[in-house]
C-alpha cells in the first residue's frame, strides 16, 4: 500500500507538472499571435494557416505512441520521451526568443513552431500513456486521474493566458518566448531525476501475446482499431471537429484590428476559458464521470452550436445594441467558446481509457489524439477557405457574419450520428445494430464484423494524412492569393490635403471630416508628410522622428489617426526619403550634415552628385537639396527603423513614396518588405510623349516606364497612373477616341496592369495653387465618372471633394457607391463599345455601363437601369 501510494504521488507530481507546462503553452502562443500580426503583418487567413500548419506534428502521434510502447531507453519507455519532448520545446522557444530580436522570417518562425509542437506532441503521448496505464490499477478510481491532469492543464492555461496578456502589454511578445523556453528547460531537468520504476506502473503485455517490437505494436494497434466500439467512436470524434470550418484567425483579427482589443483583455478572456475548463474538470470528476460519455459529448456539441450563433449575433452588433459592451462579451463568452471545443476530450479520453487493452495505451491514446489533432487542422484549413469564400480581408469583415452562420450549421450536423459513440449502458449487441445497420452485419462476434474505419492502420493513416495536407495546402494557397488580391483591389483612396493645407490647422480640420470621409466610402486617406520640415508643406524634411509640423502637433496627428482607425479609414503616410535637409554645413559648404537630429548622419549619407561624400545617385536628382544615398547600409537601416516606427507605433498603415524616380526601385522593395505597409503607391512622374501638335496618341513607352518601376519593386507597390491622367484630360476636350488604344484596351497603365494602377485627376502638385498640370476644371465630373467606374484603384483629390461645392461632393459619393454596389474593382473586365470624338462608352465587369460626351447614347437591353448621371456622363447598372 505504501509503495503504491508513493508511486501515485510521483505520478501525480510528474503528470501534474507536465500537464501544467503543456497548458501554459498558451503563454508563448498568445505572444506568437501578436508577433505575427503586429511585427510580421500577416493577414487573418495566413495567421490561421500558420496556426494550423504548426500543429502538423500532432498528426504523427500514432508513430510516437508505437515507438514509446516498443522502444525502451535504460529500461524506461515513458519518462525519457517526456524529457526529450521538453528539451525540444525549450530549444525551439529560446531560439525564437533570440531570433525575434532580429528580422526573423515567417518561414524560420514556422519551422521553430513546428519543432516546438513536435516536442509537445511527444510529451503529450507519453503523458497520456501514463494516464491510461495508471488508470488500470485497481486502486485508481475510474476517471479520477484524467480529471486531475485536466485540471492541472487548465490551471497552466489560466496562468499562461493571464500572464501572457500582461507580459505582451508590459514588455513584448518576445518575452513570452523566453519565459516559456526556460520553463520547458526546467521540465526537462526535473524529468531527468525521475525513475520510471518508482511510478509503479503496471507491466505492459502485448494483446497478441507476442514480443515487444515495433512491428508487434503496429499489429496490436491495428487489431485494437478493428474493435468497432473504438474505431467508430474515434471516427465520430474526429468528424465532429473536422466538419466545422472554424474562424479563429478571423475572430482574432476582428477583435484586435476592428474592435481594437488589447493583449491584456484577450489574455484575460483566455483565462476565463481556462477557468471554465478547470471547473468542467472538477464538475466531471465529482458528478458526471458515471454519466454516459455519449450524452455528455452530444450536449457539449449542442452547446458549441449555441455559442457560435452567439458569436454571429455579436458580430452583427446585436449585443452592442442591447447595451452589452464588446469587451464584456469578448471577456466572458469568446474565451469560453474557444475552450468548449476541447470539453469533449475529457469524457472521450475516459471512454478510450476504459476500452483500451493493456499494452497499447501509448499507441491507442496517441492515435486518438492524432485523429483529434488532424481534425482540428482540417477544421482550421476549411475555416481559411470559408473566410476567403465570404471575402473576409484585413480591412473588410462584412462577410464574417455569414461565415459564422455556416460554421454554426456545420457544428449541428454531427449530432445526427452520435450513435457512433459507444455507450457502455447499452448491450454491445444492441449498440452494434444501432451503429452499423446498413454498414455491416449485426453479430455479437467482433471478428466477424467487416471493419471500415476500424481497419485503418498506422501506415495507412500517415498516407491519408500527408495526401490530405498536400491537397489542402494547394487549395488554400490558391484561395489566399485570390483573397489577398481582392483586398488589394477594392480600395478607394482620398488625398486629404492640398498645397495650402499647412496654413489651416490641418490635423484638427481633418479630424472633423473623418466621419464624412468614412461614410463616403473611402478606404484610405493620404495624409501630408508627417515629419518636421524646413518648408511648411513638408517636402523638405529634416528631423524624421519629429512629428510636430506645420500641419499640427504630434498629439493632434495621433488623435487624427486614432479617429481614422475608429472609422475604419486607413492612414497613408507620405514618405519623403529621396532628399533630406541638413542641420549644419559640411563637405563643400552645403547643409549635408545632420548633427543634433534623431538620425545624425554625416556627408556619407548624401549622394556625391548633390554635394555629399556618398555614392552616385541610383535615380534622378532632385536639384538644390541633399539627395539621400540609399546605397549606404546605415542609411537604409535607419530608414527601415523609421518606417517601422511610423507603421507600428505612430499608426500609419499605407505608404506613398514621394519622387520615387529619385532612387532605385529595389530600395522601395526592401523598405516595403521590412516595414510591411498594407498598401503602397509610388510617384513616378515624368512627361508624357508629345509631338509638335500636342499629345501623341500612342503612350505605350510612357506607361511602360511606370510598369518597369512597379516590376522593380517586386510588384509590391502600385504606382500613380500619370499616363491615364495625361490622356484623360485631353480626351474630355472632345477627343474621346484617345481612350481606346490600338488593342482595344484603356490606354494608360490601367489597360496593361490595372491592379497596380492608381488613377487620379489631380493632386497637390498638378492642381491646387501650384497647378503644374491641372485637369480641365469644367470636365471634372467626366473625369471622375471615368476613373470611379473603371478598373484600377481610384484616388479623389481633396479640393474637388470639399472645395468645389456640394454638388461635386455628392456626385462623387454617388459614383463611389455605385462602384461598391456593383463590385467594380481594380481587375474588373472592360469592353469599350464606343470611342470617338464626342462619345465614349464601355461595359465594366458586365455589371455596369457608362458613357461620356455630349452624344446621345444608352445601352441596349431592358436589364440596364440608370444609376446616376450628370453633365456629359451617365452610368447604368443591371
Amino acid at each position: 500500500m505504501s509503495s503504491d501510494g508513493g508511486g501515485s504521488r510521483r505520478i501525480r507530481w510528474l503528470l501534474g507538472f507536465g500537464f501544467f507546462v503543456q497548458g501554459f503553452r498558451g503563454f508563448p502562443w498568445l505572444g506568437a499571435n501578436f508577433f505575427l500580426t503586429d511585427e510580421l503583418r500577416v493577414n487573418p487567413s495566413v495567421l490561421q494557416l500558420l496556426q494550423n500548419s504548426a500543429n502538423l506534428p500532432m498528426v504523427a502521434k500514432p508513430i510516437y505512441g508505437v515507438v514509446s510502447d516498443a522502444v525502451y531507453f535504460f529500461g524506461q519507455h515513458r519518462v525519457p520521451y517526456i524529457a526529450f519532448g521538453a528539451l525540444l520545446q525549450a530549444v525551439s522557444w529560446l531560439a525564437i526568443a533570440f531570433l525575434a530580436r532580429s528580422n526573423v522570417s515567417i518561414l524560420a518562425l514556422s519551422l521553430y513552431l513546428l519543432l516546438s509542437n513536435l516536442g509537445a506532441s511527444v510529451v503529450e503521448v507519453a503523458n497520456d500513456a501514463i494516464v491510461a496505464e495508471a488508470g488500470k490499477r485497481k486502486s485508481a478510481s475510474s476517471g479520477e486521474l484524467p480529471s486531475f491532469v485536466w485540471m492541472a492543464s487548465s490551471l497552466g492555461g489560466i496562468l499562461g493566458n493571464l500572464l501572457g496578456g500582461i507580459a505582451i502589454k508590459t514588455f513584448s511578445s518576445q518575452s513570452t518566448f523566453l519565459v516559456f523556453g526556460l520553463l520547458a528547460l526546467l521540465q526537462f531537468l526535473v524529468t531527468l531525476n525521475i525513475r520510471e520504476k518508482s511510478l509503479n506502473l503496471p507491466e505492459n503485455h502485448s494483446p497478441s501475446g507476442g514480443g515487444g517490437g515495433i512491428k508487434s505494436h503496429v499489429s496490436d494497434l491495428s487489431r485494437v482499431l478493428r474493435k468497432p466500439e473504438i474505431s467508430y467512436s474515434i471516427a465520430w470524434m474526429a468528424l465532429s471537429t473536422a466538419l466545422v470550418p472554424v474562424l479563429t484567425g478571423t475572430m482574432f483579427f476582428y477583435q484586435t484590428k476592428i474592435l481594437n482589443m488589447d493583449a491584456s483583455l484577450l489574455g484575460i478572456s483566455k483565462v476565463v476559458g481556462q477557468v471554465a475548463m478547470l471547473l468542467w474538470g472538477v464538475a466531471y470528476n465529482r458528478w458526471l464521470k458515471t454519466t454516459s460519455p455519449r450524452k455528455l459529448i452530444a450536449a457539449i456539441q449542442g452547446t458549441i452550436a449555441v455559442f457560435v450563433v452567439s458569436d454571429l449575433l455579436f458580430v452583427r452588433g446585436v449585443y452592442r445594441d442591447l447595451g452589452v459592451a464588446d469587451s464584456v462579451y469578448v471577456l466572458f463568452v469568446s474565451g469560453i467558446l474557444e475552450t468548449l471545443f476541447y470539453f469533449k476530450n475529457l469524457p472521450f479520453t475516459v471512454l478510450m481509457t476504459r476500452l483500451c487493452p493493456r499494452g497499447c495505451e501509448g499507441s491507442l491514446m496517441a492515435f486518438v489524439m492524432s485523429a483529434i489533432a488532424l481534425a482540428f487542422i482540417v477544421s482550421g484549413y476549411l475555416g481559411i477557405v470559408l473566410a476567403s469564400f465570404v471575402e473576409v480581408t484585413v480591412d473588410d469583415h462584412s462577410g464574417f457574419a455569414g461565415g459564422l452562420a455556416v460554421e454554426a450549421v456545420c457544428v449541428v450536423v454531427p449530432l445526427v450520428f452520435t450513435s457512433w459513440i459507444y455507450d457502455e449502458e447499452e448491450k454491445i449487441h444492441k449498440w452494434r445494430i444501432v451503429c452499423f445497420k446498413g454498414l455491416c452485419r449485426s453479430t455479437s462476434s467482433q471478428e466477424d464484423l467487416k471493419p471500415s474505419v476500424a481497419s485503418i492502420t498506422v501506415s495507412t493513416w500517415a498516407t491519408i494524412t500527408m495526401s490530405l495536407m498536400d491537397a489542402m495546402t494547394k487549395l488554400i494557397s490558391v484561395r489566399l492569393c485570390v483573397m489577398e488580391e481582392k483586398s488589394f483591389s477594392r480600395k478607394t483612396l482620398f488625398q486629404a490635403y492640398n498645397w495650402e493645407s499647412h496654413k489651416h490647422n490641418w490635423y484638427k480640420n481633418l479630424d472633423a471630416k473623418v466621419p464624412d470621409i468614412s461614410k463616403s466610402g473611402f478606404t484610405s486617406a493620404w495624409l501630408p508628410p508627417p515629419s518636421q520640415s524646413l518648408a511648411p508643406e513638408g517636402y523638405l524634411p529634416q528631423d524624421l522622428y519629429s512629428l510636430n509640423s506645420a500641419y499640427g502637433s504630434e498629439h493632434l496627428l495621433k488623435s487624427l489617426l486614432g479617429k481614422m482607425k475608429q472609422y475604419k479609414v486607413r492612414a497613408m503616410a507620405d514618405i519623403v526619403i529621396n532628399h533630406r535637409i541638413g542641420t549644419t554645413r559640411g563637405h563643400g559648404g552645403t547643409y549635408n550634415r545632420y548633427d543634433g537630429s534623431s538620425l545624425p548622419w554625416d556627408e556619407h549619407a548624401v549622394t556625391s552628385c548633390t554635394g555629399g561624400k556618398g555614392n552616385r545617385s541610383t535615380g534622378d536628382n532632385f536639384n538644390g537639396v541633399p539627395n539621400v544615398d540609399h546605397t549606404q547600409h546605415f542609411v537604409r537601416k535607419d530608414i527601415i527603423g523609421w518606417l517601422r516606427w511610423l507603421r507600428n507605433t505612430v499608426g500609419f498603415q499605407d505608404f506613398r513614396f514621394d519622387f520615387a524616380r529619385g532612387y532605385s526601385a529595389q530600395y522601395v522593395k526592401e523598405y516595403i518588405g521590412a516595414a510591411k505597409p498594407l498598401f503602397s503607391v509610388g510617384e513616378c512622374w515624368d512627361s508624357c510623349n508629345y509631338n509638335g501638335h500636342g499629345l501623341d496618341y500612342n503612350q505605350d513607352s510612357h506607361r511602360q516606364r511606370i510598369i518597369n518601376w512597379i516590376d522593380a519593386t517586386g510588384q509590391r507597390s502600385a504606382a500613380f497612373d500619370f499616363t491615364t491622367k495625361g490622356i484623360l484630360q485631353e480626351a474630355v476636350m472632345g477627343q474621346y477616341w484617345r481612350l481606346r488604344d490600338a488593342q482595344g484596351k484603356p490606354p494608360g497603365v490601367m489597360g496593361w496592369w490595372p491592379s497596380r494602377s492608381v488613377t487620379f485627376l489631380d493632386n497637390h502638385d498638378t492642381g491646387s495653387t501650384q497647378a503644374h498640370w491641372p485637369f480641365p476644371s469644367h470636365h471634372i465630373m467626366e473625369g471622375y465618372a471615368y476613373i470611379l467606374t473603371h478598373p484600377g484603384i481610384p484616388c479623389v483629390f481633396y479640393d474637388h471633394f470639399y472645395d468645389w461645392g456640394s454638388s461635386i461632393h455628392d456626385q462623387i459619393v454617388k459614383l463611389i457607391d455605385v462602384r461598391r454596389r456593383q463590385d467594380i474593382h481594380s481587375r474588373s473586365t472592360i469592353r469599350i463599345l464606343e470611342a470617338k470624338s464626342n462619345l465614349y462608352a464601355a461595359i465594366v465587369g458586365e455589371k455596369l455601363c457608362m458613357k461620356l460626351g455630349d452624344a446621345s447614347w444608352c445601352p441596349s437591353g431592358r436589364e440596364w437601369t440608370l444609376a446616376t448621371s450628370g453633365h456629359r456622363y451617365a452610368v447604368w447598372h443591371k
